[in-house]
């Protein structure tokens, strides 16, 4: 047999076995000795240990994840050709078509992840000669997935409470959904909460009452969402923002939900009047999960990107 103290699992030969010497050679459970976990079962494990809320995700895409553990070309339903170790993985930018070429003379073939987008923020107006003109102050990612589930989810919100009279409570609202729909919603899956997921849908759904206890539709019997995915995508990105947080929340870990910017008409004949300049954006929901949450969504402003290249030219 093998020589004990040693880690690894022990062969244990035909007299050890006594009556079931028959199976000499059986490869037995490894000893006390190596019951240790390893540091990577320590994360796998950690993965399973939660309060509420689905499984914990990875922050990287599947095919990113895969590029470097393997020799073989990957094949995932993100992906519209085979990922290779020599090919470059890229985000899907559907507001830059035509920046994305599929070879490039330094990065080689450049495959795109649908699955995760990347947009600009769109989160600035400003008033020039010929009127407003809207702009970023960072760029916004997310994954796909995750906003075509919010999207089903905020579909069903709306017919449910534009089907009926009843004076309906987020918590109201989140039961209903799971008594017809027998699931529980996104909210709960990645520790948003109905209330944060309900104000980034600001077009369509409006709280009121003290602290947001009642919710109702925008337009009444209207079951039409009327928010866009993208820009709902947008809100959630911005609030986890730490600049956003540190402005407009009293405490570092709330995520604070802005308003869009929404301009005045310029009056030409009184141009100095305050009433003419732009709205500023106004705190309108402020909650630790809208930072706390497992959203796959993230917002960088341009400056840290213009940081960031400038740093890597300098290297």
């Amino acid at each position: 047999g093998r020589a004990r103290g040693t880690a690894g699992p022990r062969w244990v030969g035909r007299r050890g076995l006594g009556p079931w010497g028959e199976m000499a050679g059986f490869l037995l459970s490894a000893g006390p000795e190596s019951a240790e976990e390893t540091h990577h079962q320590i994360l796998q494990r950690s993965l399973a240990d939660r309060k509420r809320g689905g499984p914990h995700e990875q922050i990287r895409s599947p095919p990113h994840r895969l590029q470097n553990t393997r020799s073989t070309e990957i094949m995932h339903s993100s992906l519209h050709e085979p990922l290779a170790a020599w090919k470059t993985l890229e985000p899907h930018k559907p507001h830059w078509p035509t920046t994305w070429r599929r070879f490039h003379l330094n990065h080689g073939i450049r495959v795109v992840d649908n699955d995760t987008v990347v947009v600009s923020a769109r989160d600035k107006v400003h008033k020039t000669q010929r009127g407003l003109i809207r702009s970023s102050s960072g760029c916004a990612t997310y994954s796909q997935t995750q906003r075509q589930k919010a999207e089903i989810e905020v579909g069903e919100l709306a017919e449910i409470m534009a089907t009926s009279d009843v004076t309906w409570s987020p918590k109201k609202l989140e039961l209903a959904l799971k008594e017809r729909r027998g699931r529980q919603g996104v909210w709960a899956h990645y520790d948003l909460g109905i209330r944060a997921f309900l104000s980034s849908f600001p077009k369509t759904f409006e709280l009121y009452g003290k602290d947001g206890e009642f919710v109702r539709l925008k337009r009444a019997r209207c079951a039409t969402v009327l928010d866009h995915g993208e820009d709902a995508m947008r809100r959630l990105a911005r609030a986890r923002s730490e600049d956003a947080a540190r402005r407009l929340a009293r405490e570092h870990s709330h995520g604070v939900l802005q308003r869009e910017p929404s301009p005045r008409i310029p009056n030409k004949q009184h141009p100095d009047v305050p009433h003419n300049q732009t709205k500023v954006a106004e705190p309108l929901l402020s909650l630790p999960s809208l930072k706390s949450n497992r959203m796959k969504v993230g917002f960088i402003p341009y400056a840290d990107v213009t940081a960031d290249r400038f740093r890597s030219s300098g290297e």
